[in-house]
């Protein structure tokens, strides 16, 4: 529910009905909301409308964007002029909270675009230093992981994780978000 409609939960978690034997609280509180279209390039949250519905104002302090599989052999100059316009967005409608960008894992055969999903990597961690955006290095996580690619990603599609590299997908989560 709510899907192309309006939030059919409150916005924030302070607003939400308490239910008989449940228990709210602790520290910090991670909400996540998955803006994601399968199949779509990330040109896909351009659309003004769409990105106004897939990020609802929770009160968050932080976005992690994550998207780039689907962008086939989409690379340089205007490839990261989208990512500018994202950010500005953004930045426009939260202007308190944090960004980060995910790289995302790397891909093998039989997947295509293996060259340019890497250069897209690259380019990422680039544009994040320039525009002070935080980091999640799941490329990276995945290349040095000692399990080795061929039992991190599928070997069907060359694209997806397998549960092992979600495994490391999470951990570069984690990773990135501990203080210090």
């Amino acid at each position: 529910n709510g899907i192309d409609g309006p939030l059919v939960a409150p916005a924030k978690p302070e607003a939400w009905p308490i239910q008989t034997g449940a228990t709210y609280g602790g520290s910090p509180l991670l909400t996540i909301v998955n803006g994601s279209q399968s199949g779509a390039s990330s040109t896909y949250l351009l659309d003004t409308t769409r990105f106004a519905r897939m990020t609802p104002d929770y009160g968050q302090l932080l976005t992690i964007m994550s998207c780039s599989h689907n962008d086939q052999g989409r690379a340089g100059l205007s490839y990261l002029a989208d990512w500018d316009t994202r950010l500005a967005a953004l930045r426009a409608k939260f202007p308190l909270a944090g960004v980060a960008v995910t790289t995302q894992n790397p891909r093998i055969a039989p997947a295509a675009w293996i060259r340019e999903h890497a250069i897209r990597a690259a380019q990422m961690l680039g544009w994040a230093s320039r525009n002070r955006v935080g980091v999640v290095d799941a490329y990276r996580a995945f290349m040095e992981d000692p399990q080795g690619l061929a039992l991190l990603v599928d070997p069907a599609d060359g694209v997806h994780p397998v549960a092992a590299g979600y495994l490391v997908w999470s951990e570069s989560v984690i990773t990135a978000m501990r203080p210090g």
